[in-house]
């Protein structure tokens, strides 16, 4: 479903949302959110998502994991750093590296259990 909205405001925004409703309380979605935000099949860098906030004109970016969906939000007065935030977002959602690598899930998964409650 696509959704276009005209206003007078200068920030073209952006967003994909997903429904991700979890199945238990492990935090996968959550999980999925960020290890998403770590390269993609056309940027391969680890951290894209890192850097976009220092070297772009972005107003908004960010990503938000509620109960039932994620979203993946960009926003930007700059057209062409509109349509560069939209590329390199479509393609970390819809290509993530985290998908072939193992290690994204590695390095943003984490379950620690205390053996003492003191």
């Amino acid at each position: 479903e696509l959704l276009s909205v005209s206003t007078d405001d200068d920030n073209k925004c952006f967003g994909i949302t997903f429904r991700t409703p979890p199945t238990d309380s492990t935090g996968v979605p959550h999980i999925l959110e960020h290890s998403v935000l770590c390269g993609s099949r056309k940027y391969k860098t680890k951290d894209p998502f890192v850097q976009l906030l220092q070297g772009s004109l972005q107003t908004f970016l960010n990503a938000f994991t509620y109960p039932d969906r994620t979203c993946y939000v960009v926003a930007s007065q700059n057209t062409k750093d509109f349509y560069n935030l939209i590329n390199v977002y479509a393609d970390a959602v819809y290509h993530p590296r985290a998908t072939s690598d193992p290690m994204v899930h590695a390095q943003e998964g984490w379950h620690l259990e205390l053996e003492k409650i003191e």
